[in-house]
């Protein structure tokens, strides 16, 4: 008995040492994520005039957005393929990475070709503050040139985590922020280019990176591409399995997109101070969910990989370990922020008025790990499993949950009811995904 327990315990160590072998490397590419966000804040925080900051903040919200309506790529690719991984099946592999290539293209097109409307859009979310949105378009002008790379970035980076493999994104996501750090910086200041130098920035960073990690999967994993035809650009099974679990991220993208982009045009009837204090404190938001993250692709990579190869022993096991490690990081982020806020408020931005307004509602983000680990963690979960609908119907609850309470206190508590509305929003989706979460996971033992 004895020997079984140690066996056991064994086990257990062992699961949680491969969750933490793929997050960490994910964790610390995504935190080189905030820190370009906190960059480009930086750099433009920092420009003469006021709303350089508000106008990079609406800019990139609304080029990220026409992005994240393609981000299924990532979340299909890193599901299909861990699953293909844990079934031994290399055919497969290769042909996630094809047709993921070839929708993500098609993809680009699009947004290329909707460029007039995202214009439009930028215009009609700066309505309060009318002076953010001709800098605005000049940095959306420049941005979507990358929106190829932007897309095939998607598909590669989750491609890699299928495999098993985030060693290598997080080498090329260093490496491209730091080359789009230091060119923002070069092109905004010593060159005197403003926003548009730090969308250029951006773009170059953005096929960078996409020239490193087409190299490295079709060089060093070139045993996967051994059998590869051009007719797996165009496979059907493959197309249509994408298509199926994309109708429901695309809903749940447009869901979360909204939030964020509401989130900026309810700040703008506030004033320009106020869009730029928002602005600042949803950088702690975006530290949280890039460091979540990490922990969020090592579920994707494993649930897959479990599912695949049908080892529910091990599937149990990691879940465990997983949301233990969640409600370590959680706590502990509050209280980083809590310690260390005002530090990072007076670095990301020298404008006096902007920073005291961003002080009066900082306590609000220290809410935000409580309220949303959950969320991120269970996302992994059935990305793996390749299960979109539970996460759809989680976000739809906690849309409405978002929208009824700021409209109904809105004039109450003004800005107040808009931090309250996104925290709750947090909390609905994490409560929501895990009772789904439960049942998608027992369902899919017990049909075995």
């Amino acid at each position: 008995m004895k020997q079984k327990e140690s066996i056991s315990s064994h086990w257990r160590e062992r699961i949680g040492w491969v969750i933490l072998a793929l997050a960490l490397p994910n964790i610390i590419s995504n935190i080189s994520v905030p820190l370009l966000s906190l960059a480009d804040t930086a750099i433009a925080g920092r420009m003469p005039q006021v709303e350089a900051l508000g106008a990079v903040a609406l800019a990139s919200m609304v080029a990220n957005f026409s992005y994240w309506l393609w981000g299924f790529l990532r979340m299909t690719t890193t599901g299909f393929t861990a699953q293909a991984y844990g079934r031994g099946d290399r055919r497969a592999i290769s042909r996630q990475l094809c047709v993921g290539v070839s929708i993500s293209i098609v993809g680009a097109l699009v947004i290329i070709l909707m460029r007039p409307l995202f214009y439009e859009f930028s215009r009609f979310l700066s309505e309060g503050a009318e002076e953010l949105s001709p800098e605005a378009i000049a940095y959306l002008r420049i941005a979507y040139l990358g929106a190829p790379a932007a897309l095939l970035l998607y598909v590669l980076n989750g491609w890699f985590v299928g495999i098993q493999n985030t060693v290598v994104p997080m080498i090329t996501t260093i490496l491209s922020n730091i080359l789009n750090i230091a060119l923002s910086f070069a092109l905004a200041w010593k060159w005197g280019m403003g926003v548009e130098g730090i969308a250029w920035g951006t773009v170059v960073a953005q096929y960078f990176a996409v020239i490193i990690l087409a190299v490295v999967a079709l060089v060093r994993y070139k045993i996967y591409f051994e059998e590869w035809h051009w007719r797996d650009f165009f496979s059907l099974g493959e197309f249509f399995s994408y298509v199926h679990i994309a109708k429901y991220l695309l809903l749940r993208t447009l869901m979360l997109g909204s939030i964020s982009l509401y989130f900026i045009h309810a700040g703008s009837h506030y004033g320009t101070v106020a869009v730029g204090a928002n602005a600042l404190l949803m950088q702690f938001f975006t530290i949280f969910a890039y460091f979540m993250d990490g922990f969020a692709y090592a579920g994707e990579a494993l649930s897959g990989r479990y599912i695949g190869a049908m080892d529910w022993g091990r599937l149990r096991q990691m879940l465990r370990k997983l949301f233990s490690i969640g409600w370590i990081m959680a706590p502990m982020m509050s209280l980083i922020f809590f310690l260390f806020s005002e530090d990072l408020l007076y670095l990301l931005s020298d404008k006096a008025e902007v920073i005291v307004l961003a002080q009066q509602y900082r306590l609000w983000v220290l809410v935000i790990p409580l309220a949303s680990f959950g969320a991120f963690l269970w996302d992994g979960i059935f990305v793996g499993a390749t299960t979109s609908r539970p996460m759809t119907q989680a976000v739809f609850a906690a849309w409405l949950a978002f929208f009824a309470l700021y409209w109904s206190l809105r004039s109450l508590l003004g800005l107040d009811a808009l931090w309250l509305a996104f925290v709750v929003y947090l909390l609905v989706r994490s409560l929501l995904s895990a009772f789904w979460g439960r049942r998608l996971i027992h369902r899919i033992i017990e049909s075995d």
